[in-house]
């Protein structure tokens, strides 16, 4: 008598799944059946982590990680795409070991005196030359209240006003709201709201920022004095349209509105003026 082994014979081995090495995610080649999506997900795994790695900034100031080996992440990832190796590259510092990228630099907008004229200057960025007008009193490294004088330092662009009864918002990527007519500047040393915007009527000396000629009709707050007040090293230092006759300034850094226009939108959030 047959049983039902012998009838239908015995039943297939079964397979059991195949073992895969632990390791296969430091780099050990795809199998075949994985080529494609391991290699993407690989990709996306050395993203995620390398995103979480720690940084600092050499004497350079170039961003390297704080491994030598940056995770072996052109051996995890052999054919990254561009977005990837960019996102890398942005938080990690380096793709490979030993390359480097150098850290986001702000935008300067370097302003220095003509030669041969003090109240004049030339403003350059990014290789355009504008010229532009200065303090009264040329440039200087001593700056007091009322001198009249144009400081020599490095200035961060805070943000600014604009008239928007006579021109349209500046696109700039520094905030900028509509100037009211009861905004005024503080410039009275005696005072606490010294160097500050205050609201008009205003008892103390102080600046009117709705003026009646078209100097602030885009005006640019520099950081003279603003984050760290120091009473009577000046006030109200700002970036501005120039006069018709191209005279010089208070203090402030001035140019025409076409190209005040054309600087603000090559400047990036971190723009700085550097006064020599």
């Amino acid at each position: 008598m047959l049983t039902p082994d012998d009838r239908c014979g015995s039943p297939p081995p079964r397979r059991s799944p195949p073992t895969r090495d632990p390791t296969d995610h430091i780099g050990a080649p795809p199998r075949d059946g994985d080529r494609q999506t391991g290699d993407r997900d690989r990709c996306r795994r050395v993203v995620r982590v390398a995103l979480l790695v720690p940084q600092v900034r050499d004497k350079k100031n170039i961003v390297r990680p704080l491994v030598q080996d940056t995770l072996h992440v052109a051996k995890i990832c052999p054919n990254p795409s561009p977005r990837s190796r960019s996102r890398v590259i942005r938080r990690f510092g380096a793709f490979r070991s030993g390359e480097s990228v150098p850290a986001r630099r702000p935008i300067l907008l370097t302003v220095t005196r003509k030669p041969g004229a003090a109240t004049e200057g030339l403003l350059t960025i990014a290789g355009n030359v504008f010229p532009c007008s200065l303090g009264r009193g040329g440039i200087t490294r001593f700056k007091r209240e009322g001198d009249g004088a144009t400081p020599a330092a490095r200035m961060r662009l805070v943000g600014g006003f604009y008239r928007a009864d006579r021109v349209g918002w500046p696109p700039a990527p520094i905030p900028f709201r509509p100037t009211r007519t009861d905004d005024g500047w503080a410039d009275d040393p005696t005072d606490g709201r010294y160097n500050r915007l205050v609201r008009l009527p205003f008892a103390k000396s102080h600046e009117t920022m709705a003026r009646t000629d078209r100097l602030y009709d885009i005006v640019v707050v520099l950081d003279w004095n603003v984050s760290r007040r120091s009473l009577g090293r000046g006030s109200a230092i700002f970036f501005h349209l120039t006069r018709p006759d191209r005279g010089p300034t208070a203090g402030c850094v001035a140019v025409s509105e076409p190209d005040l226009r054309k600087i603000l939108g090559r400047i990036g959030r971190n723009a700085v003026m550097v006064v020599r």
